[in-house]
């Protein structure tokens, strides 16, 4: 039986905000990390930035880090995480459902009736909330799926916390590696 594994994708403004880095790291059920991939730092020049407008997240989002990143995976997640609904259109051209997680804290209540959205709590309660968005449309089958899958991490990794890790693994290598910066 293949292993379970949940994939986390992040995009990370640098510091001096001139561009971004692109960071996707899978996990087992246990949260132990089993690959780690990033980009160098794109940096958008301001012609790019004219250009592409408020279409330039999402350019990054997808052809610039999302779709390497994940192409370069050696196993691929059924499911990736991701922290901004922006980036659920990534799952439009990659295999595996993507999924947007926030804490349920900090979820907007007017929102939480959508049928595309989803409460979820750890069952041990060991854990913070969640609130789950899923691509529109996703059927109620492939949502069961989904949660199903979430539940079984849900027990031993607090779900929102390896995009820390990401942010974390990627300020370090800024720290010890120029290309990063």
């Amino acid at each position: 039986m293949p292993q379970e594994t949940l994939g986390y994708y992040g995009l990370i403004e640098l510091s001096d905000r001139d561009g971004y880095i692109g960071g996707l790291l899978v996990i087992d059920s246990t949260g132990k990390p089993l690959e780690f991939r990033v980009t160098h730092p794109i940096r958008p020049t301001v012609v790019q930035r004219g250009l592409y407008g408020s279409s330039l997240l999402s350019h990054l989002n997808e052809e610039l880090c999302g779709l390497p990143l994940y192409n370069a995976l050696k196993n691929k997640p059924d499911i990736i995480l991701v922290q901004s609904v922006n980036q659920l259109s990534i799952g439009d051209k990659i295999d595996s459902q993507v999924v947007h997680i926030m804490s349920a804290k900090k979820s907007i209540k007017m929102f939480d009736s959508m049928e595309n959205r989803y409460e979820m709590s750890a069952s041990n309660n060991r854990f913070e909330s969640v609130i789950l968005t899923f691509p529109e449309p996703t059927d109620e089958d492939e949502q069961s799926t989904v949660i199903q899958h979430l539940n079984h991490f849900f027990k031993w990794v607090a779900l929102l916390e390896p995009f820390d890790r990401i942010t974390t693994a990627i300020n370090a290598l800024g720290e010890h590696d120029q290309r990063f910066r």
